[in-house]
């Protein structure tokens, strides 16, 4: 098999991944959402409603960490690829170096989502379990108690988060589901297409950090403050 026909098979793969996790994406963004017109207790009720799809014993090992995982190794793969080509094509025996990125700074946005993805996900899920032996307790009441008393480091990390998330998946959703389905695009200027993907992804941007804004200045009650805040400190055990 030809190295063009492997890095295309990397392609549809990971589109296909990146249609699968943005089935999570939605959900999980939609309780945060939800909290700019009810607050914390409808966001909160959201969450308990949309929780069993995907931290479901099965499902979340496919559309959570299972599609963001083949999605993530694909992607370093394809980039393995694209270095080997560039090497090849200053030699001058590579002619051109296909290009899969649905926007500008598209790679960009994902290679930056991983350390922070990671980060929430070892907030949110592991250590929860570490501490509890379970997650599914926990509402948004835990990422309230960060806002509130370590907001430098919650509001930095969820708030790149979520802006590198909104542009990444905006920005290459539509094409990775005419790559999966093998669709053609409607056939909009690079240029155009750009700004309107642009400006979806700063829209569902602005209005997800607006939840957190509101999550983190409403929640007035947090009954588990004290587990909460030693799960934090698990998180960074140095920080007092």
């Amino acid at each position: 098999m030809s190295l063009v026909k492997i890095y295309g098979n990397l392609t549809t793969i990971q589109s296909a991944s990146a249609v699968v996790f943005s089935a999570f994406a939605f959900v999980h963004g939609s309780q945060i959402a939800v909290a700019t017109i009810g607050g914390p207790d409808m966001a909160n009720r959201w969450l308990l409603l949309g929780r069993p799809f995907y931290q479901d014993e099965h499902m979340e090992g496919i559309i959570v960490t299972g599609a963001a995982t083949v999605h993530v190794l694909a992607g370093i793969a394809k980039a393995g690829i694209r270095r080997y080509w560039n090497q090849k094509k200053a030699t001058g025996t590579q002619n051109d170096v296909p290009s899969t990125q649905a926007v500008p700074y598209h790679h960009a946005a994902g290679y930056l989502l991983i350390p922070v993805a990671w980060l929430h996900y070892d907030l949110v899920r592991t250590l929860p379990v570490r501490y509890f032996g379970d997650s599914s307790l926990l509402d948004f009441g835990h990422i309230a108690w960060g806002l509130q008393n370590w907001p430098i480091f919650t509001y930095t990390v969820h708030g790149i988060l979520v802006g590198a998330a909104s542009y990444h998946i905006i920005g290459g959703l539509s094409t990775a589901y005419q790559r999966t389905c093998r669709r053609k695009g409607a056939g909009t200027s690079s240029l155009g297409l750009w700004k309107r993907r642009a400006g979806t992804a700063t829209a569902i941007g602005l209005i997800l950090l607006s939840g957190l804004f509101v999550i983190g200045h409403q929640t007035k009650k947090i009954p588990l403050r004290f587990e909460y805040a030693s799960i934090y400190n698990m998180l960074i055990p140095s920080r007092s």
